[in-house]
């Protein structure tokens, strides 16, 4: 596994799996415009967190933490 985006999803994505072109692991390798990708991550990431505000109140710290942060 190698980290995808820690500063915005806090995910890690799989480097190969048997089967599955390495090209389609990584969903960066999909758009030919880095920088828009790099763009719409964090538009995501912020989306996500705003509709999150919702719910942060019920959770703990641990799962706030875990979800995607805007920088």
């Amino acid at each position: 596994f190698k980290e995808f985006e820690p500063e915005s999803f806090n995910l890690s994505i799989p480097v190969a799996l048997e089967g599955v072109p390495e090209n389609l692991l990584d969903p960066r390798e999909a758009w030919e415009d880095t920088g828009a990708f790099e763009r719409e991550v964090r538009k995501l990431a912020g989306m996500f967190g705003k509709a999150f505000k919702l719910y942060e109140d019920e959770v703990s710290e641990d799962v706030r933490a875990a979800g995607p942060q805007s920088s």
